[in-house]
């Protein structure tokens, strides 16, 4: 009888598990639209809109395992071994901070200065891409960036 009880308590947490709204994301086309807007209006141009969305997510799961929104940026800054500008960084961790993981947002108000997070638990599941841009337009005939400068892309 004890087996049964044993069984029958894992099998409720199992369905209480998967039954509980908020812990498993759906796959919404609006999000990944929004978040691509976030990141165009600040005038970069995407070339690979999956790769940026997981890196924005990535950025998100960093500050679910208890990382700060500044550290989530500095692993996206080329100055501390990521792709990115410390602009383009900021666009793509703070868009994804607003659409993909708004639990993040607070306020940093005095009392709670300096900022320390605290793990998300359970974590949270991010739904898999569900739309993808058009491609951008191609640079004009002719056009060469200057020596060194990578442009605004990504």
């Amino acid at each position: 009888m004890s087996k049964l009880i044993k069984i029958m308590a894992g099998l409720a947490f199992v369905i209480v598990g998967v039954a509980t709204p908020g812990l498993h994301a759906h796959a919404d086309a609006t999000q990944d639209q929004d978040f691509y807007r976030l990141v165009v209006n600040d005038g970069w141009v995407v070339y690979d809109f999956p790769l940026l969305r997981s890196q924005g997510i990535a950025s998100c799961q960093q500050m679910d395992a208890g990382a700060t929104p500044m550290q989530a940026v500095y692993s996206l800054d080329g100055r501390y071994g990521g792709p990115y500008p410390f602009d383009l960084a900021n666009s793509v961790s703070s868009a994804a901070g607003t659409i993909y993981c708004h639990w993040h947002d607070t306020s940093l108000g005095e009392p709670n200065w300096p900022y320390t997070p605290t793990p998300v638990y359970p974590l949270p599941v991010y739904p898999p891409l569900a739309w993808y841009p058009p491609p951008p337009p191609s640079p004009p005939p002719g056009y060469h960036p200057p020596p060194g400068y990578p442009g605004p892309n990504v």
